[in-house]
């Protein structure tokens, strides 16, 4: 990990005893940040935006399955690694969450060198995406921000408010 900042880890998990347990065992590396319910753990995901989330698929409001889905759906927290915690889970729940966007799983009974191997593993995982962006964002000649970077800054409008008072064709 980077001396500079410690990294941050949202925990969703309606089961106190398994909330304290990932806090024991991320506390001394991460940031972190939990929440009992799925509601809000949406409402902290995306005003903290941590940079993994650690998302029980047993939730006291709202399936874990429906949480991600509104995560990996919301624009605001989208690009956040989710590793779905659960049981023992059967091929198709496992299916279902990659598909829905989880990018990892842990299996309940939890083990230390497990969750702490899964974490830093998406840690280092989002670190190199976020590099990535950052230099296909960067004109290798001029080392200033090309058109890609240019065009993701501008802000965002409907096509209403382009074609105002031009014909439809626009």
């Amino acid at each position: 990990m980077d001396d500079e900042a410690k990294y941050s880890i949202l925990i969703i998990d309606g089961e106190t005893s398994d909330l304290d347990l990932l806090n024991h065992i991320l506390k001394s590396d991460y940031t972190i940040h939990v929440a009992k319910s799925g509601y809000c753990g949406l409402k902290r995901a995306a005003e903290d935006r941590p940079d993994v989330i650690l998302l029980s698929a047993e939730l006291p409001d709202m399936s874990g399955f429906e949480a991600l889905y509104t995560l990996k759906d919301a624009e605001v927290t989208r690009g956040i690694p989710v590793i779905l915690v659960s049981g023992p889970a059967s091929p198709e729940e496992e299916s279902k969450g990659f598909l829905l966007g989880a990018v990892d799983h842990i299996s309940r009974p939890l083990t230390h060198s497990a969750v702490k191997a899964c974490v830093r593993n998406n840690i280092q995982f989002m670190k190199h995406i976020k590099v990535i962006e950052r230099v296909g964002m960067v004109d290798d000649l001029t080392d200033i921000p090309d058109p890609r970077a240019f065009h993701n800054q501008m802000p965002r409008s409907g096509p209403e408010r382009c074609t105002k008072g031009y014909p439809s064709a626009f």
